[in-house]
């Protein structure tokens, strides 16, 4: 942001310098003649390059998103212009990056630009999801209102993904740190009791042959198991990356035993929520199908989402669409039925999303008391078969020692 060097007269007539950072010249002396300081001249520091900054991933978290929002919709529900609010907010937030963005908000805002024009301007901060629900609110005349149900919306998005990642999170590092420790001891501790077998001639069984075998081609050939490790990776990358590779993809993460039915009722609790809060917010219906389908993360499920937006079109309901495909539980098809029947489908969806989030916390508790166990004894028998395959042909040479 540019750093402005001021000269100014205070109401006592002394001469007042400083400096301050903005978006514009005109900003600066505005919020200047706020404080009781007429200008009387300014010039903007010119930055090197060491100064600028870079901005690398997200501005801002889903938490500060969150706090934004309640906090922007207190304020206008307050009485205050969403301009003044805006500029109170860019005052008090400590995150530079995000101080940035809300400074030119405001600048934007006061040449006549929409609120929803200025979000929509800096998608790397709000979502479009976040951006068109506050157009929605806009036209609809209760802006303040609606930063409410985005708030709600985002914080319960925010911790039904904080579960399903706490879930997931420790078999995955348990699964790697499997590989870790069988690799090493197939590289580093089996080779040693090879050469010593080898010295005394022992005879070896079967399973310890098999983990020779698979110790020796990690030695001697590394470099074909990276290889192929890479290959994989980097093909299932830029499969991933088309529409159809996309589709399997996430078609498998929902058929993986256990984890998988917890991503289904977390993407079914996100879709029914997401659908909720949009038709509540007055986005349409046609659109609020488009932008769930963008939003559900896995697209699988977005599909069939498209096939009711395309039976909307056509006339048709939306839930028979999608009570043909398995993914959507009965449940579901069953209360959007009864809500476009009732004419209450926001309210049918949003017991819905409350139904599934709390079946999401209830399996996520249940996996975390089970998965440790479980992972503890994975890796006890891995390591043990291979610490077993290499010990039991000691015995053998001590044996031949004794004789």
């Amino acid at each position: 942001m540019p750093v402005f060097h001021y000269q100014a007269i205070n109401s006592k007539g002394a001469r007042v310098e400083g400096a301050i950072e903005s978006i514009s010249q005109e900003m600066v002396v505005n919020d200047l003649r706020r404080e009781g300081l007429y200008v009387s001249s300014i010039r903007m520091e010119k930055n090197s390059f060491l100064k600028k900054e870079i901005e690398l991933g997200r501005i801002i978290s889903l938490d500060e998103l969150v706090v934004f929002s309640r906090q922007l919709a207190t304020l206008i529900k307050s009485g205050i212009s969403i301009l003044d609010a805006v500029r109170i907010l860019a005052d008090q937030t400590e995150n530079k990056k995000f101080k940035k963005v809300l400074k030119q908000m405001e600048a934007d805002i006061r040449g006549g630009e929409t609120f929803s024009a200025t979000l929509n301007a800096h998608p790397k901060v709000f979502p479009p999801l976040f951006t068109n629900m506050v157009k929605a609110g806009e036209t609809a005349g209760n802006l303040d209102d609606t930063l409410n149900q985005v708030a709600i919306f985002f914080e319960k998005e925010n911790n039904t993904r904080k579960k399903v990642k706490s879930a997931l999170t420790y078999p995955i590092v348990v699964g790697i740190l499997s590989i870790l420790v069988t690799i090493f001891m197939l590289v580093k501790i089996v080779p040693g009791f090879v050469q010593m077998y080898a010295d005394f001639g022992a005879e070896l069984p079967l399973p310890t042959r098999i983990v020779i075998g698979v110790s020796n081609f990690f030695v001697d050939s590394w470099y074909i198991v990276m290889a192929i490790f890479l290959f994989i990776i980097i093909g299932l990358g830029y499969w991933g990356k088309t529409p159809k590779g996309r589709y399997y993809l996430d078609f498998a993460k929902l058929k993986i035993p256990v984890f998988g039915k917890l991503i289904q009722k977390s993407a079914m609790a996100r879709f029914a929520r997401t659908f909720s809060s949009l038709l509540s917010s007055a986005v349409p219906i046609l659109q609020a199908l488009t932008m769930v389908s963008q939003v559900v993360g896995n697209e699988a499920i977005a599909k069939p989402i498209r096939d009711a937006r395309d039976s909307l079109r056509q006339g048709k309901t939306i839930h028979e669409p999608l009570e043909k495909h398995w993914v959507f539980p009965p449940l579901l098809t069953h209360m959007m039925a009864i809500g476009e029947e009732t004419g209450s489908i926001e309210e049918m969806l949003m017991k819905v999303a409350d139904f599934y989030e709390s079946d999401v916390e209830t399996m996520t508790d249940q996996l975390k008391s089970l998965i440790e166990p479980l992972m503890i004894v994975f890796l006890a028998i891995v390591v043990g078969t291979i610490i077993l395959a290499v010990l039991t042909p000691m015995f053998g040479v001590y044996d031949m020692i004794g004789q």
